[in-house]
């Protein structure tokens, strides 16, 4: 036997952390894009305050469930954190540039 990990553990073990990194994005990223992009909505409902506070955060839970969706679905786990973080990068430009 050689000291080298057989190529099954080793795929294993590497797939392991593809999950692992697809779980992290959907809870974390998920959480985060969600809390931005209901900021945005809310900046940009031509509604009252409080009504497009309202209506962003309904909405919030469809964008929380599709980020869920997404981190699952996408082939590549890079480029997969490579889009929700510039997702979140482009709705925190509008939270940062819309004035309140």
């Amino acid at each position: 036997m050689s000291g080298k990990p057989s190529t099954a553990a080793g795929s294993g073990l590497s797939h392991a952390l593809a999950v692992a990194a697809r779980i992290g994005a959907a809870v974390l990223m998920g959480y985060a894009i969600t809390y931005v992009a209901a900021g945005a909505a809310s900046l940009v409902m031509p509604l009252p305050r409080t009504e497009a506070v309202l209506w962003a955060s309904i909405a919030s839970f469809m964008v929380y469930t599709a980020v869920a969706i997404y981190a699952f679905a996408a082939a590549s786990v890079l480029r997969m954190w490579r889009n929700l973080l510039l997702a979140l990068a482009l709705l925190s430009a509008v939270v940062a540039l819309v004035p309140a």
